[in-house]
């Protein structure tokens, strides 16, 4: 545990009125003779503190996921970075229980010229694992990185692909009880990031407390039980989920409405071209949140869109397999509406007709003259049913009376 004071037993994770700051030099000084010129200089501005994060306090309980969120430089890696130890606070006190895994960046530490199989032992002394713990792991990281054939290759010989599956294999694998995540859960392709997610939900099961940074409000709603909102280095929203959530949209709402007001002209495309899709949800038939459905079930996806307002945009929502076949297409109208109010449009469908696969919803918001995409987004969605056909269409069999009907009857069946 570090930092001053008490932890609470039932807390893995306190920020207790913390703050960090930083330097920042104006000036470049090459050689000693600058150096000493700045010294004497009268105005020594070439310098200034700035706080990454100032008079945080929150908490997190054991077993918990929280979800960090924030614009960039919000001060959330800072914060993570802090909880793991590689930074100490300029005051406050950070107290953690628990054994900590950091995974701010998939393959830090990883030495190039070392193959896989030395880089997993190495990256397990790093954590205090002996060589006979590790071989006991080392079958596991290897199999869920799938990675057999090039297991005796130096690391700089992987692809991006296989360097991330290494790092987040060898992650997982390290027994943490507390797991920090900045924006790392996108690895490799569907199918693996299907994996990894299947892997974090089953730390959750363990009880493993998870600290997740992401931009990704689909990834927040997925893990989170709780989330916080950092603006400008302090915490300006802390609670459920959707709620936080939504204060985060009210936010850049405001701070997009604030950056229009001082740009001196309109932005490339006009002020239509500042719109993006805040968010996407899927809903189940009792309207709840979900990335699961089963076949012939109802099913909604809602879509806020952000910014634009006095213009009307085009929504596309389209659905593909997760080899990129387009199933389905449905586009529709936004209105203009009201200034810095989010516009939701709602997709219902009373009964799927997707009965095994995993699908793609791809959402692109358009102008609708000149017919040019503003944003773009996706979410995934499985149908829990065994495999089988992909489509199931509303069908029935006849057999309709003909003058050989006798003689079809006649024939045997085969």
């Amino acid at each position: 545990m570090r930092g001053r004071g008490t932890l609470d037993p039932a807390n893995a994770v306190e920020f207790d009125r913390v703050s960090r700051h930083f330097t920042i030099h104006h000036e470049r000084t090459e050689s000693f003779q600058d150096w000493f010129i700045h010294r004497f200089k009268r105005d020594r501005a070439a310098t200034e503190t700035f706080y990454a994060l100032r008079d945080v306090s929150f908490s997190v309980r054991h077993g918990e996921t929280l979800g960090l969120i924030g614009r960039n430089g919000a001060g959330k890696s800072t914060m993570l970075k802090l909880a793991t130890g590689i930074l100490e606070p300029s005051s406050g006190a950070v107290r953690i229980g628990g054994r900590t895994y950091a995974m701010l960046e998939l393959g830090a530490g990883f030495h190039p010229e070392l193959s896989g199989r030395d880089n997993i032992f190495l990256n397990g002394s790093i954590y205090g694992f002996g060589r006979k713990a590790m071989r006991r792991k080392f079958e596991r990281i290897v199999e869920f990185a799938e990675l057999e054939r090039f297991i005796d290759t130096p690391v700089k010989y992987y692809s991006s692909g296989m360097f991330m599956r290494l790092g987040f294999a060898t992650a997982i694998n390290m027994d943490p009880q507390i797991l920090v995540i900045d924006e790392v859960l996108a690895v490799g392709d569907v199918a693996f990031q299907r994996k990894c997610s299947d892997a974090i939900r089953d730390l959750q099961r363990q009880g493993v407390t998870i600290l997740l940074v992401s931009h990704n409000s689909e990834a927040v709603r997925e893990f989170c039980h709780r989330a916080v909102l950092l603006s400008g280095g302090r915490v300006v929203a802390d609670g459920e989920v959707e709620g936080v959530l939504t204060e985060y949209a009210r936010l850049q709402l405001q701070e997009q409405a604030d950056a229009q007001r001082l740009a001196s002209e309109p932005a490339p495309g006009g002020e239509h071209a500042r719109a993006r899709i805040a968010s996407i949800v899927m809903r189940d038939g009792a309207m709840q949140p979900t990335h699961e459905a089963g076949p012939e079930s109802p099913f909604t996806v809602d879509l806020t869109v952000l910014g634009g307002e006095d213009y009307p945009l085009d929504l596309a929502l389209r659905w593909r397999t997760d080899l990129g076949l387009l199933l389905f297409e449905s586009r529709c109208t936004l209105s203009p509406g009201p200034a810095g109010e989010p516009r939701l449009a709602r997709c219902h469908i009373p009964s799927l007709p997707l009965h095994s696969e995993d699908i793609v919803l791809e959402a692109a918001l358009c102008d609708p003259l000149a017919d040019v995409v503003i944003d773009t987004t996706e979410a995934h969605l499985h149908i829990a049913a065994p495999k089988g056909p992909l489509l199931r269409f509303e069908h029935h069999w006849s057999q309709p009376a003909t003058e050989s009907q006798p003689l079809l009857r006649a024939l045997p069946h085969r």
